[in-house]
């Protein structure tokens, strides 16, 4: 359970840490495998440090939870950094740790701008010309999703509304326009699902009209 609660606790943190759209294609799979085998492993080793020292909790689930929870937090601990900015090394618990889990997040965050990349080009691009939605459309639905988004301070919402609001109106060919957007929402804001379903009902649409 400890071992499981840390996997969870990652896998969590992992996702909200990407910059990217999430894939397990690219063997990103066996990156994130790695990451939560990492935590896995540093909760079970909590536990087993844990009931090594006779405490009691350590035969409780709430003990459990807790080991797997606290685990990858105490390897995270430093006692010093040496070093300033790219060559900065800490010293403590996170000695190993840290470099170790820089190298798996890295791979997971390549491997999933990589294939952020090839969906963007070869399958959301391709579908919007296949369906030419108004770049209005798409332009006034990417404002509505910042408008929404709580995470957002007010100066950056309409920094991004601004954004989007000169591409809708700009001179450009609808083609641009679109490009221009779609390209935005999805590699700077991290709107996939957005796209995702705006692709949905733009096939609909699209068939609706064939019938």
């Amino acid at each position: 359970m400890a071992g499981v609660t840390a996997a969870i606790l990652a896998a969590v943190e992992q996702y909200n840490r990407l910059g990217a759209r999430p894939t397990w294609r690219n063997r990103a799979w066996a990156w994130w495998g790695a990451r939560l085998l990492l935590e896995a492993a540093i909760g079970v080793a909590a536990l087993a440090l844990l009931r090594s020292s006779g405490i009691p909790a350590s035969e409780e689930l709430w003990g459990w939870l807790a080991a797997g929870a606290s685990g990858p937090a105490i390897v995270r601990l430093r006692v010093l950094d040496v070093g300033k900015g790219a060559q900065e090394r800490p010293i403590g618990p996170a000695t190993l740790y840290e470099p170790l889990r820089g190298l798996i997040e890295d791979q997971i965050d390549r491997r999933s701008a990589e294939e952020q990349a090839l969906w963007i080009s070869r399958e959301l691009l391709p579908t919007l010309e296949r369906h030419q939605p108004d770049p209005a459309d798409l332009a006034d639905l990417v404002i509505d999703y910042l408008r929404g988004r709580r995470g957002l301070d007010a100066a950056q919402r309409e920094k991004e509304v601004q954004y989007v609001e000169g591409i809708r109106d700009g001179t450009q060919s609808a083609q641009v326009k679109r490009e221009s957007i779609a390209r935005h929402a999805a590699a700077g804001l991290g709107a996939f699902r957005l796209l995702d379903r705006f692709k949905e009902v733009e096939a609909m649409r699209t068939e609706s009209q064939l019938e």
